[in-house]
This record gives C-alpha cells, sequence and structure tokens, in this order.
C-alpha cells in the first residue's frame, strides 16, 4: 500500500497529542486510513534515532514529504513539527523503510567492552515487537488479562501478550534513560468491539498516575498493578539451565544470575509501590541471564511509563460500544470523518474516470454518514485494473456492492438520502422520485418511474435495488440491503 495522504494540521495534532497525553482516540467512518495512518506514525516514531545510546526523538527512516522537521521527545515538547505549509494541505506518510546499512558508528560496546550492533541495526521486526504492539480488539474482551496476559498453574508460566512485552520494555528504558527513553505504543483496533472500561480497566486506573522523572534526575513510580499473583518475577517459557546446575523456575533468579542491571531492576519491580523512587539503572537487553532473552522475565507489578502512548480506532455503529465518560476524560478523540477524494485520490490511476461520480455520491450521501472513504475508492480501481475493465462498464456492479449495503435505518435515518441516491441512478430530480413514491401503490417497480419520467436508468442494477428500499421505507419505515 503507498503512502497515506492526510492534511498537515490533522498529523500535526496527532504528533502532537502523542507527545502529551497517554491516550489517544481515533474515530471516523471505515476506510478513512485512521488506523493505517497511527501504525505509520508510530512505527516512525519508535523507532526513531538513537544517538550515543539516547533516543533523540527524530523519526528514523520512515518519513513525511516536503521535508518537514519530524520530533517528538518524552517531555512534553512538539517542536515546529510539520511547519511552514498551510493546516488544509495534504502530505504523504509513508511507511516505515527498511533498516539502514552498516556504518562504523552503528556499532556500540557494551559496559564489558564487548562490540555489538547499536541500536540503528537492529532489524525492523526487533524494533516494532519491542515498541509498537497492535491488538485488534475482539467482542470476547471482558477483563484485563487481554492486555497482559495470564499466568498457568498447571506450567508455572505466564502467557504474555505483545502489549505487555511493549509496556515493560517501555518501563526498563524508562528506568535507565528516563525522559530520553524511546517511544512505546499499543495501537488498539476497533477498541470498542468491547467495553473498553472493562478491558482496560488497569490502564485507565494508571493513566492517573503515571511514573515520571523527579527534578533530581530519579525515577518516581506511579500508581501500580498486579500483573500475576506472585512477588517475584516469573518466566514466560522454561527457563534457561545453566551448566553444572539443577533444573529451576525461580531460584537462578535469586541467585545473582541475572545481569547487574536486571537484578536491580527485577528487585524494585517486584517490591514497587505508588511514589517509590529510584536511582537510574543501567540495563542491557543483550544481556539479562545465559540463553534468555529480555522478555522471558515477567515482573509481578507495572507503573505506567510516561514513554508510552496507547492509540485506538473506533468506528460508531449499532455492533459497538459506547465510550464510557470516564475513557473520554482520559483521551484526546480524533475525528475522521470528512474526504477529500480530489487531494487524496487525484494520482491515482484510473481516478480520473470515476472523479464526478464519487463526488456526487459523497454529496447525497455525507449528511446522513453513509458516505465512504478512501479504501472504497481504492478498491474500485484495483478491481478495475484486475478485471481490465473501465468504470462505465462496472460501475452499476461496484456500487451495488459497496454503497448499497450501507443503506439501512429509518426513514428518519436514511429515507432523503436514499431517496435522492435513486435519482442520482435513474437520471431524475428528487422531486420527481418524491412525486411517485407519494402516490405508489404496492406494486410499482423501477420501470413505472423511468416510464413517468421518460427516462432509462443510468445504472439499472443498483437503481433496481434503490428503488425497493425506497419502497420499503415507505410502507414499514426501514430499510436494509443485507
Amino acid at each position: 500500500m503507498g503512502a497515506i495522504r492526510e492534511t498537515r494540521g490533522v498529523v500535526r495534532s496527532l504528533v502532537a497529542a502523542m507527545a502529551t497525553k497517554p491516550f489517544l482516540i481515533l474515530a471516523g467512518i471505515s476506510g478513512s486510513g485512521k488506523t493505517q495512518l497511527a501504525r505509520r506514525l508510530a512505527a516512525g516514531l519508535a523507532a526513531g534515532d538513537i544517538v550515543d545510546g539516547l533516543y533523540t526523538g527524530h523519526l528514523a527512516e520512515g518519513r513525511l514529504h516536503d521535508a518537514l522537521v519530524h520530533a517528538l521527545t518524552v517531555s512534553d515538547v512538539c517542536p515546529a513539527a510539520f511547519d511552514g505549509g498551510a493546516t488544509d494541505e495534504y502530505i504523504d506518510v509513508d511507511a516505515l523503510g527498511p533498516p539502514l546499512g552498516a556504518r562504523g558508528e552503528d556499532w556500540v560496546q557494551d559496559r564489558h567492552g564487548r562490540r555489538r550492533p547499536g541500536p540503528r541495526l537492529e532489524s525492523y521486526r526487533d524494533i516494532l515487537a519491542n515498541r509498537v504492539a497492535f491488538l485488534p480488539v475482539r467482542p470476547d474482551w471482558k477483563d484485563a488479562r487481554q492486555i497482559w496476559g495470564s499466568y498457568n498453574p498447571l506450567t508455572g508460566l505466564f502467557y504474555p501478550t505483545t502489549a505487555l512485552r511493549v509496556v515493560l520494555h517501555a518501563l526498563l528504558e524508562f528506568l535507565d534513560k528516563g525522559d530520553r527513553a524511546g517511544r512505546h505504543f499499543l495501537i488498539l483496533d476497533e477498541m470498542n468491539l468491547s467495553r473498553v472500561e472493562y478491558y482496560m480497566s488497569d490502564l485507565l486506573s494508571l493513566m492517573e498516575a503515571p511514573a515520571h522523572v523527579t527534578e533530581d534526575g530519579r525515577r518516581r513510580f506511579g500508581e501500580t498493578i498486579d500483573v500475576h499473583p506472585f512477588r517475584r518475577p516469573i518466566w514466560t517459557i522454561a527457563p534457561p539451565q545453566l551448566p553444572g546446575e539443577k533444573p529451576s523456575s525461580t531460584e537462578q533468579v535469586f541467585q545473582g544470575k541475572l545481569g547487574w542491571g536486571w537484578g536491580q531492576a527485577m528487585a524494585w519491580l517486584c517490591g514497587q509501590s505508588a511514589n517509590t523512587v529510584v536511582d537510574p539503572i543501567e540495563i542491557d537487553f543483550h544481556e539479562v541471564i545465559s540463553g534468555a532473552d529480555w522478555h522471558r522475565l515477567v515482573p509481578p507489578r507495572l507503573s505506567l511509563p510516561p514513554n508510552l502512548c496507547i492509540v485506538g480506532t473506533v468506528n460508531v455503529d449499532e455492533t459497538t460500544f459506547a465510550f464510557a465518560p470516564k475513557v473520554l476524560d482520559r483521551a484526546f478523540v480524533v475525528e475522521f470523518e470528512e474526504m477529500d477524494f480530489d487531494a487524496v485520490c487525484h494520482d491515482w490511476p484510473g481516478f480520473a474516470a470515476l472523479r464526478d461520480d464519487c463526488a456526487a455520491m459523497y454529496k447525497i450521501l455525507e449528511p446522513a454518514r453513509l458516505h465512504f472513504g478512501y479504501r472504497v475508492v481504492h478498491e474500485w480501481l484495483t478491481y478495475l485494473e484486475a478485471c481490465g475493465r473501465t468504470w462505465e462498464e462496472e460501475a452499476d456492479f461496484l456500487i451495488s456492492s459497496k454503497v448499497l449495503p450501507k443503506m439501512r435505518g429509518t426513514e428518519e435515518q436514511v429515507g432523503p438520502a436514499v431517496r435522492r441516491l435513486l435519482a442520482w441512478l435513474v437520471g431524475v430530480d428528487a422531486a420527481d422520485v418524491d412525486k411517485v413514491v407519494l402516490r405508489a401503490s404496492p406494486g410499482v417497480t423501477l420501470a413505472d418511474l423511468e416510464a413517468a419520467c421518460g427516462v432509462v436508468s443510468r445504472r439499472p442494477r443498483s437503481a433496481r435495488r434503490t428503488f425497493q428500499m425506497v419502497m420499503e421505507l415507505q410502507t414499514t419505515g426501514v430499510t436494509s440491503l443485507l
């Protein structure tokens, strides 16, 4: 998929919101690009450049066009990013590119003097796995286990989610680097398919008192929540076994086998409480314990670090849940409702042929919130390219398959829009449709409307089904294609 195109003002607002608020909700119609925009901004910011072991806040490899300044710092400062142009100007947000090539300065030495790849040489996959979690929300999410994971008493192991991995990585980087820790993101797609206040109850509580850096540079924990029922770290998979030692699932943690920074960090994470203050802890994510990755240990408690941002995307319809006031109070809400096909799609191959029809349908459907997004136009163009046919040849089928299914509701909700759409499909005035419908008998058909107006429908297939929907509204007060 190519670049996501959005106005400079919206992108600037999103970046500023990510810098100043730990919770962001992107609302709008399906297909408006909100999910991909969130993922691309999060990936570029999370994989930001690191200089001398510290996060600079500058996007790495991903880019925004027009040579814009890209900056986001954890200290709640959004510099003059994206300035230099009109706020309503559309700009492109590209996907994060491949990892940069190796250079001499990309190799660093650990505290033992060993040379290893630096942060800029970590793989694209590893960077995003540690700093960005994408979670499609399911209707059966009822509690915080969907965010953190769960403990299995039969195996004695904890089974974490990708969200827990990102939150833990963010907290550990914060303990090490403080305000220069890298940005981390949880992206909850279709987050209101289940009740947000149920599965996000822990996170909503932690947002009230996050961890922060004190004036003297120490780390102060905020409110904490329990991840599992123990008071010690537990393994997520079978623990590593050192040569000459008996198998054990816990003793190694307390026998000094962990790296120095890890032992200190885990000790604090096991005993932390709200407002606990600790000195900075040097943590080497490449050196935990023999044969173990850093994310194989899960502490019993977590606090919300300031370098973590939660982004949720939502659609508002009859299949989703409304938000509780306490959820909205903690979030910035950004709407994606208005579509500008000329600005976004003008250079898409084949768009010129359907431009006028898109504009006409948008004008008819938008007042009733029945309009479609950029995804529908992209799918239409992909279909036409695949079958090697023109818009005029396939428009009737494409409209009936992508536009009409959204026509559902009561007379008050969709009646005027459905009648105006029928008039456009037939090629007559909306007043003519109203006259025929008002005096229609139960057996009236589209042919009767065409005969009364002396026309032949431009899109007969779509017009026939739309006429049936108009008659359903007239007789029953409700309609639905499916």
